[in-house]
């Protein structure tokens, strides 16, 4: 018989109250044994011998609900103590074997069992722990690392679950165990784990963590909390991508070069960046054929271009092969990809391989080709020279050793004709071109006779 608050609590046999305990919510749990069955305020059959019986009360002394746990043979109530969970732990001494609620056998002869029910009584796990002889459990309590402290005492050697051998008949016997936690794989180290790998442990795997909201553990950039990188990646796992990047942008500028008739010339791109940073800025290149072909024409090329905080310009060269071949002027692009903390503004530069070999068989012209600025020789062969170049309103053409009616063009980078003069022998004109954009362009000038002479003009407003 039980009494709380003037209450009783009764079954049809011997039940005796061990262990009670205010809870949380202003009630009381009550835990000890019974060996009654169905009767009075006990709902649950005896399993076998004495059982554990517990008994949840509001604040009153009304039953809110109670529950038996016991196995085959005696099983003996301890203690019971609310845990952080809301739940509750049972702990006593049990001679059953696997039956009933018990899911292990006896290790010995009687072994401490403990029990863990939730906040409505429902069994979670249990546990049995004891040596070759006889352990009888008195008092456990949660610990501060959400684990359980256990004590009563044994008569056992070293055995079962007992590392220490007997002092002499019974001692003291303390068991610490713990609640084991899940852990999320962390593969890339970035402290946030992935929620669909993981494991139970007491303690900390390697290469596990507690938190599970990586939305890429395959990304060491991307966990909640990072800092936007400018990557195309939702690199804080917010949903949303490149918030609050800086505006800077990355251009690169089209070139020419004359392919010379033997070795190789060196064209270079220019890549800018146009805004200022602390972040390092990187973006991927490569080159793609066009009318030029690697490798006969120019050398293919790839790699990663790197802008340190306060840097704004870098070059890519590409190696062009020079030939006595007459042919068409050819182009190859460079391609700039995945910019890190900056946007691509232009991310295909032109390069324009200048032909410099005659079509007529009489006389051969080898211009000379700078990296910059591209002018004709003007010398006893038809030659064109142009200033100022860069230019940015007007321009003057300087003609030598043409013959006939001259025309000129002026030509974009990707081979659209925009304007056409005409001329007549060998002489110095003048041409506005305010209204022509800026960028680098082409000026083809051709006589009567076929002779060709095509030069860079650039174009800065």
């Amino acid at each position: 018989m039980a009494k709380n608050s003037g209450t009783e609590l009764l079954a049809s046999d011997t039940d005796h109250l061990t262990s009670l305990q205010q809870t949380a919510d202003g009630g009381y749990i009550l835990g000890g044994t019974s060996s009654s069955g169905i009767s009075g305020d006990k709902t649950d059959s005896s399993r076998g011998g004495r059982d554990y019986w517990v008994i949840k009360v509001d604040s009153n002394g009304n039953k809110l609900w109670d529950k038996t746990f016991g196995g085959n043979s005696y099983d003996e109530f301890g203690s019971i103590h609310q845990t952080s969970d809301g739940g509750y732990i049972l702990g006593g001494y049990s001679a059953s074997d696997s039956s009933g609620d018990k899911a292990t056998s006896s290790k010995g002869g009687a072994d401490y069992w403990v029990v863990k029910i939730d906040s409505s009584g429902t069994k979670q796990w249990d546990k049995t722990f004891g040596g070759s002889d006889d352990e009888y459990f008195s008092s456990l309590q949660q610990t501060s690392d959400r684990g359980y402290i256990l004590g009563g005492g044994s008569s056992s050697g070293k055995s079962g679950d007992k590392t220490s051998s007997s002092r002499g008949d019974y001692d003291y016997w303390i068991i610490k165990l713990c609640t084991p936690q899940t852990y999320y794989q962390d593969s890339d180290g970035d402290g946030y784990g992935n929620l669909n790998v993981k494991v139970q442990a007491c303690t900390q795997p390697e290469h596990y963590v507690a938190d599970s909201t990586d939305c890429n553990d395959q990304d060491n950039t991307v966990y909640p909390g990072a800092p936007e990188l400018c990557d195309n990646k939702d690199n804080n796992c917010n949903g949303v991508i490149d918030e609050g990047c800086a505006l800077t942008k990355l251009t690169i500028n089209d070139v020419a070069v004359y392919e010379g008739n033997s070795g190789k010339k060196k064209l270079k791109f220019r890549v800018h960046l146009n805004g200022t940073t602390s972040n390092t800025v990187t973006v991927d290149y490569t080159t793609k054929n066009n009318t030029a072909k690697a490798p006969g024409d120019y050398i293919a090329t790839s790699g990663t271009l790197t802008f340190t905080s306060g840097t704004h310009n870098q070059r890519i060269t590409v190696l062009i092969n020079g030939d006595r071949h007459f042919e068409p002027d050819q182009t190859f692009k460079v391609v700039l990809s995945n910019p890190v903390n900056a946007t691509l503004k232009d991310s295909i530069g032109i390069g324009t391989i200048l032909n410099d070999d005659s079509l007529c068989p009489h006389y051969t012209t080898d211009l000379p080709a700078g990296d910059e600025q591209l002018t004709a020789k003007v010398g006893s062969h038809p030659a064109a020279l142009v200033t100022p170049n860069p230019a940015s309103s007007v321009v003057n053409i300087r003609l030598s050793g043409f013959n006939g009616s001259t025309a000129i063009q002026l030509i974009s980078l990707q081979g659209k004709v925009l304007r056409t003069f005409r001329v007549q022998g060998n002489t110095s004109q003048q041409f506005n071109i305010s209204d022509i954009p800026s960028g680098t362009y082409f000026l083809a000038v051709t006589d009567q006779k076929g002779y060709k002479q095509t030069v860079k003009l650039v174009v800065v407003h």
